[in-house]
């Protein structure tokens, strides 16, 4: 286990940060028009479905480069969540807004909704890194994986046109073709180590870890067969309280990017700064459940990697 790197703190109060805070990733949307069989979203996520607003996000962005410049630039801000953020009509603008803020960005794209105008838009904005989630190897699988009929052929077709025009483009942007490692992928993970590996135009295939997110959805769970309560170790391991906070699509802040339904909200930035946020009162609560190895929260207390996160 790699060691841990712990934060600083105010010496007065463990539960309140003197570092900046982190953006871990910014969604966009939570509307998607696939039903992902491993997605918390497709099974168990019930609250309103809608688009963020280009203020809500210029504001965020704004504070983020301003009070945490250096990690803005250097790491990436995921900028989708629970929904595919091809889907929200002004993307390209959010992200090319993001970039010119010198705000280092990615984002995970299903190559079926790469058509040729959201394609050349999205690699106009400038993403550092676009991972593209291909499950399945034929339309079957795909349907039974993402839950779309007679998808995946054309997935793919979207997906070598993309790659011709990123060299068209002569686009630097970094491109993962990602796959999601559990066994209804099996043979498909198969193919692709054939198929894709030496594909011009992709940079990387990665057979990405399954996830049950907070170990609360059981059709999710049960698709991991290692997957089941929470071995209790002698230390919580995860560290996300004091280190990154996410931000959803209505301006809620919740502390990790598995939680799909709000259950824990830290505050929302119409109200709050992200830096006021980032100590107050929710946040310290919960960093103190963290601190004192006894976590009850909704979000967090069934997580598998409360235990195994270093």
């Amino acid at each position: 286990m790699s060691k841990i790197r712990w934060p600083r703190f105010n010496k007065a109060d463990l539960a309140i940060s003197d570092k900046a805070f982190v953006l871990f990733n910014i969604e966009l949307t939570n509307r998607c028009p696939f039903k992902c069989v491993m997605c918390a979203r497709t099974h168990s996520m019930t609250r309103a479905q809608g688009d963020m607003t280009f203020d809500m996000f210029s504001r965020a962005i704004d504070e983020y480069a301003a009070v945490n410049p250096s990690h803005a630039q250097n790491n990436i801000l995921w900028l989708h969540g629970f929904g595919e953020s091809t889907v929200h009509p002004r993307l390209a603008e959010f992200m090319a807004y993001a970039t010119r803020k010198h705000v280092k960005t990615g984002l995970s794209v299903n190559p079926l909704m790469l058509t040729p105008v959201i394609g050349q838009e999205l690699l106009s904005a400038g993403p550092a890194t676009l991972y593209l989630s291909l499950d399945g190897h034929d339309n079957d699988s795909f349907e039974t994986i993402r839950g779309l009929p007679a998808a995946y052929e054309k997935s793919k077709e979207r997906l070598f046109e993309f790659l011709k025009l990123k060299r068209q483009m002569g686009s630097a942007t970094h491109i993962v073709l990602s796959m999601i490692n559990f066994d209804l992928n099996k043979a498909s993970i198969e193919a692709m180590e054939a198929e894709w590996r030496h594909v011009e135009g992709i940079d990387q295939v990665l057979i990405k870890p399954f996830t049950t997110w907070d170990g609360s959805v059981p059709n999710v769970t049960a698709l991991k067969k290692t997957a089941g309560a929470v071995v209790r170790g002698p230390k919580i391991l995860c560290r996300r309280p004091f280190e990154v906070m996410s931000l959803c699509w209505n301006g809620n802040v919740t502390p990790c990017c598995y939680d799909f339904d709000e259950k824990v909200i830290l505050g929302n930035i119409g109200q709050k700064s992200l830096a006021d946020i980032w100590n107050d009162l929710p946040m310290q609560n919960l960093r103190r459940e963290f601190l004192n190895n006894n976590v009850l929260n909704p979000l967090c207390r069934l997580c598998p990697d409360l235990y195994g996160t270093g």
